[in-house]
């Protein structure tokens, strides 16, 4: 009564992935990376991109002001700004 049954693409995937969008802000990029216990999130920006937590804490690893700003900075200008962002493979 062991049957093997084949593993599907289905099987594994969730139906709602969390994506990012680029005009987001980066505060709510981190808010759903925090919510939902995830170290990376992809975003498409004229090709998939991932953005990691890591990057996330470099780039707001400055100054008060500077930090509070950053926040608001969508996905899109704070790449402009220096974002660290990797090719989704």
């Amino acid at each position: 009564q062991n049957e093997v049954r084949e593993v599907l693409v289905e099987d594994l995937m969730i139906r709602l992935p969390i994506v990012a969008q680029k005009w987001q802000p980066i505060a709510l990029v981190r808010k759903q990376m925090l919510t939902h216990s995830i170290s990376f999130i992809p975003v498409y920006i004229d090709k998939w991109i991932l953005l990691s937590e890591m990057a996330v804490a470099k780039y707001l690893a400055c100054g008060r002001q500077d930090r509070l700003q950053r926040l608001m900075h969508s996905i899109e200008d704070a790449i402009r700004y220096g974002f660290q962002i990797e090719d989704a493979k």
